[in-house]
């Protein structure tokens, strides 16, 4: 990951249809989760409305925690463990609290994620199927 986290990043699943109105995500974190670049959650709101498509916010959150020497790379660590315990069935995550403790030689770094799902329809669809090609293209 070479951006740095904050608290207010969003991540996107790799392979989540998006309308158009949204500028796809440049960061590749992993082989599973990219980084909206310039994003926050009101601009992708903003994006999710124009399109008339739905953002929901999920309540349970998530944690990942790690030590490293240096600061980003600490907080880094701690996301992607975080990222890799979002169901599977969520295609976005907010990071929403971020701790930093320096240790003496190492940083301890604790972050919280809140799942977030991204799709056109009004009532929570889970399953990991692709959109019809009608939502894919709007």
């Amino acid at each position: 990951m070479t951006h740095s986290v904050q608290e207010g990043s969003i991540f996107l699943r790799k392979g989540t249809p998006l309308p158009l109105y949204i500028e796809t995500p440049v960061c590749e974190v992993d082989r599973e989760w990219s980084l909206f670049e310039k994003a926050n959650e009101n601009t992708i709101n903003t994006g999710i409305k124009a399109a008339d498509w739905h953002l929901f916010s999920l309540i349970n959150p998530v944690h990942g925690m790690a030590l490293h020497p240096r600061v980003e790379e600490a907080v880094e660590h701690a996301t992607c463990h975080a990222l890799h315990k979002v169901d599977e069935r969520y295609n976005a995550a907010e990071v929403t609290h971020i701790t930093v403790y320096n240790l003496g030689l190492f940083i301890f770094a604790s972050v919280t994620l809140h799942a977030q799902h991204i799709q056109p329809g009004r009532i929570l669809e889970t399953r990991r199927y692709p959109l019809p090609q009608e939502y894919a293209e709007s």
